[in-house]
C-alpha cells in the first residue's frame, strides 16, 4: 500500500492518525524533540518490538503505554527512515494486563508474533492484513506458554519472559529471555529457555538453549532476543537490565537444538537509562546483513520528552573473520539530507593541539561526515552543539592505536605488537548542558581494530538531542543530550599530539520524517 495514500483508512483510523499528528504538533514545539529520530505520538514508549519486512513495507513496532493501557505501537515505512504512525497493532484483550515486547516472524504471507503478557505468559498472535493492522490471537486472551506458578516443578527449569519466535524444518521455536539461578556462585546468569511446537498453540518446553557462554556477567539477563541467521553463523541480540544492550555469535546446533556461543560483545559501556542504548529489534535484510533499531533512554530528570528510536543501522561481519560484527546506518538514511552540503571543505592541515572552529556553520540536525589522513597521531576530538564561548560541547573523540591489543590481528605476518591495538571511539557528554535538570552521563566507549594505513571517517548524527557516532562503519556511540543555550550548535575539531590532515568535511541539513514537521 502506498503511503502516502490518507484516503486508504476508514473514518476511525484516519480520525486516529489526525490525532496523533495534533500530538506531535505539540511536541515538535520542544527544542529537544529530535525531528528524523522516530517518537511516540504521546504517550510513553519502550523497547522496538518484532522489526520485520512485510507486504513492501517495514513494520515497527513498540512497547506503547497510552490512557493506562500497554500495547504494541505501530508505524510503517517503504525505507525504515520516514515511518508513518498506524494504530496500536496488538492491545490487550479479556483478562490481559499488557502487551509487553517480543518478536515477529514472517511466514508466507502472514506475520507471526510472540510477545509477553505481562504476569501471565507467552502469547502468539497471527496477522496476513497487508499493513498488519488487524491481529487474531491464537488461544484468545489465554497465553500458549503460561507462566509456570511459584513454588511449581516448571518454575524450577524456566523463566517466561521476552520472547522470540522462528521456524525451523517444519516446527516452531520460541526462546524466553530471562536468567538461571548458577548452582556453583548461587548468583544468577542469563539464559534464554526454549519452547517447540508444531502448530503454534501446544508448546513444549526443551531445556536451556545457550552452551558455552563465556561471555555475560552475574546479574545479566537475556532481555528482547532475537536470533538470526548471518552469514555461515548465528547472532543473538539481546538487552541486560543490568549493563545494557549486548549480541553473542556462535553456531546453531540443530541436532540438540542449543545456540553453542563463541563470541560475545557489549554494545554499551555504562547505564542504559541515562540516555544510552537500551533494547533491540533486528531482521535479515539479505544474507550477509540484518537490519536493527533500537531504543535510546530519556536523560532528564523532568521527562518532559520520551524516549527515540536509533536510526535503523546495517549489521554484517568484518571481512576477515565471523568473530566480529560491524555496524553502519543504512544508505537510505542519506534521503533525509535537504540539499546539497550546507558545509564542505576538503585538504585542510589542522594544526597540533589548536581548535579548529567551523565558522558560521549551525548543527542542530545535522548530518556530519569527516575523515582524516592515516595517521597514527594520539587522539583527535570534534565538538558538537558547541556554544560560542565553549561553556556548552559534546565531545567526540577518537584515540588512534591506544586500545587493547586485538589478538586478531597480532597473530598475522608483519603486525608487530605495536600495530595490533584497538583504536578507540569515545562520546564525552560531561560538558553538553549547562541546565542541571539533565543527567550527566559518564562517557560512552567502544573500540575496534583499524589498520595503520586506513583513513580516519567519523560520521555523526545530530538531531536536537540525540547524538550517534560511526567510526570507519564499524562501530557507534549513542547518547542523549540537551543543550541550554540556544547557540549551542558550533563544530569544531582539535587534533591532539600531532598535526593531521583533514581530507573532507561534509554537513548536511537534515529534513523531518514527520509530515507535521515539514
Amino acid at each position: 500500500m502506498d503511503i502516502s495514500n490518507k484516503g486508504a483508512f476508514s473514518f476511525e483510523i484516519q480520525k486516529k492518525l489526525d490525532e496523533y499528528s495534533e500530538i506531535r504538533k505539540r511536541m515538535l514545539k520542544d527544542k529537544h524533540c529530535p525531528i528524523y529520530h522516530f517518537t511516540p505520538p504521546g504517550g510513553y514508549m519502550n523497547d522496538p518490538n518484532g522489526l520485520c519486512f512485510f507486504g513492501g513495507n517495514w513494520h515497527m513496532f513498540y512497547q506503547f503505554s497510552i490512557d493506562g493501557v500497554t500495547c504494541w505501537g505501530h508505524a510503517y515505512s517503504e525505507d525504515a527512515v520516514y515511518w508513518k504512525d498506524l494504530p496500536p497493532a496488538i492491545e490487550p484483550e479479556g483478562k490481559e494486563i499488557a502487551c509487553w515486547s517480543g518478536g515477529v516472524m514472517i511466514e508466507n504471507n502472514r506475520a507471526i508474533a510472540a510477545y509477553y503478557s505481562r504476569g501471565r505468559g507467552i502469547a502468539v498472535a497471527v496477522s496476513s492484513d497487508p499493513l498488519l493492522m488487524k491481529w487474531e490471537k491464537i488461544g484468545g486472551d489465554i497465553p500458549v506458554i503460561p507462566m509456570p506458578g511459584r513454588g511449581s516443578p516448571e518454575a524450577e527449569k524456566y523463566s517466561v519472559y521476552d520472547p522470540f519466535i522462528w521456524k525451523n524444518d517444519g516446527k516452531y521455536y520460541i526462546i524466553s529471555g530471562k536468567f538461571i539461578i548458577s548452582p556453583v556462585s548461587g548468583k544468577r546468569e542469563r539464559e534464554e529457555f526454549l519452547f517447540v511446537s508444531d502448530d503454534l498453540v501446544s508448546w513444549t518446553y526443551l531445556h536451556p538453549f545457550l552452551e558455552h557462554d563465556h561471555f555475560s556477567r552475574n546479574g545479566d539477563d537475556g532481555a528482547c532476543p532475537y536470533f538470526l541467521p548471518l552469514g555461515s553463523k548465528y547472532v543473538l541480540f539481546h538487552y541486560s537490565h543490568m549493563s545494557g544492550p549486548k549480541y553473542m555469535i556462535g553456531n546453531y546446533d540443530k541436532d540438540r537444538d542449543k545456540f553453542v556461543v563463541s563470541e560475545g560483545e557489549a554494545l554499551t559501556g555504562t547505564s542504559s537509562f541515562l540516555g544510552g542504548l537500551l533494547a533491540p529489534s533486528a531482521f535479515p535484510e539479505k544474507k550477509d546483513s540484518l537490519r536493527i533499531i533500537y531504543n535510546i533512554a530519556e536523560n532528564r530528570k523532568a521527562a518532559m520528552l520520551n524516549q527515540v528510536m536509533s536510526l535503523p543501522s546495517s549489521v554484517s561481519f568484518s571481512n576477515q573473520d565471523e568473530d566480529q560484527l560491524f555496524f553502519k546506518p543504512i544508505q537510505d538514511i542519506e534521503r533525509l539530507r535537504s540539499g546539497l552540503s550546507v558545509r564542505s571543505e576538503k585538504n585542510v592541515l589542522l594544526p597540533a593541539n589548536l581548535e579548529y572552529v567551523m565558522e558560521g556553520l549551525k548543527a542542530s540536525s545535522s548530518e556530519i561526515i569527516v575523515e582524516f589522513e592515516a595517521k597514527n597521531i594520539p587522539a583527535l576530538e570534534i565538538r558538537v552543539f558547541r556554544s560560542p564561548d565553549c561553556r556548552e560541547y559534546t565531545s567526540v573523540c577518537v584515540y588512534r592505536q591506544r586500545g587493547n591489543v586485538n589478538y586478531r590481528h597480532f597473530r598475522e605476518p608483519d603486525y608487530g605488537f605495536r600495530k595490533c591495538h584497538d583504536s578507540v571511539l569515545m562520546l564525552d557528554m560531561t560538558n553538553s548542558s549547562l541546565d542541571c535538570g539533565s543527567n550527566i552521563r559518564t562517557p560512552e566507549m567502544q573500540s575496534v581494530y583499524l589498520a595503520p594505513e586506513e583513513n580516519l571517517i567519523v560520521h555523526i548524527f545530530l538531531d536536537k538531542s540525540v547524538v550517534e557516532v560511526y567510526l570507519n562503519d564499524r562501530i557507534f556511540c549513542v547518547g542523549r543530550v540537551y543543550p541550554f543555550l540556544d547557540d549551542s550548535k558550533g563544530v569544531s575539531i582539535r587534533p591532539i599530539g600531532g598535526d593531521i590532515t583533514m581530507k573532507s568535511f561534509e554537513c548536511y541539513d537534515m529534513k523531518s520524517i514527520f509530515e507535521c514537521g515539514k
